[in-house]
């Protein structure tokens, strides 16, 4: 079963401490980003290129999905979404 602890997953401070360590880079990594030459270009860039990454797995897992994968996560999520 996933997580095999879940009440350990819920609680403020692990939610906190995951956070953290998932917000932190990403945000000193948008810092380095602007600071560097077309700074600006290359964060738009970035958006986009997560944005159509995204849109692309998801038209392939609902055109093409077969198999289910991660149930208890997301129900409708397939394994050919995620590829």
């Amino acid at each position: 079963v996933y997580p095999k602890q879940q009440e350990n997953w819920s609680k403020p401070w692990m939610i906190f401490l995951l956070g953290t360590q998932m917000i932190v880079p990403c945000w000193l990594g948008l810092v380095y980003l602007k600071q560097a030459p077309n700074g600006p270009s290359l964060i738009l860039f970035l958006i986009g290129f997560a944005a159509m990454a995204d849109s692309g797995a998801y038209f392939a897992g609902r055109f093409l999905g077969k198999t289910p994968f991660a149930q208890k996560i997301s129900p409708k999520k397939t394994r050919e979404g995620l590829w």
